[in-house]
């Protein structure tokens, strides 16, 4: 989009790649922007997909530590429960041992 003044105004091509404009004399404020649709909607999908990525990232190390200390605990509960049937066992075989008697 070009413009002079703020008024939109056709621009030409110049050597192949370049753009121009026909001015009329005298000053002016010349706008030329490059807004392509194509850019703005590939800049809002990476938009997205970054944080997207991102969340799924932090999912990820959330998971681990998760399953880290979930195991660690599990050790821990494992530990513990074969101490009481352990010690149950040994109740039960004392108690097997003074009913024989």
């Amino acid at each position: 989009m070009a413009g002079v003044d703020g008024k939109p105004v056709e621009h030409i091509r110049v050597d192949y790649i370049l753009r121009g404009l026909k001015i009329p004399s005298g000053q002016h404020t010349i706008d030329f922007k490059f807004e392509p649709k194509q850019m703005l909607t590939a800049m809002k999908i990476g938009w997205w997909l970054n944080n997207l990525v991102g969340l799924i990232f932090i999912g990820l190390i959330g998971f681990h530590f998760y399953s880290h200390f979930k195991s660690s605990s599990d050790i821990d509960a494992n530990k513990v429960s074969r101490k009481s049937i352990k010690s149950t066992e040994t109740l039960t075989s004392g108690l097997k041992k003074t009913r024989r008697n």
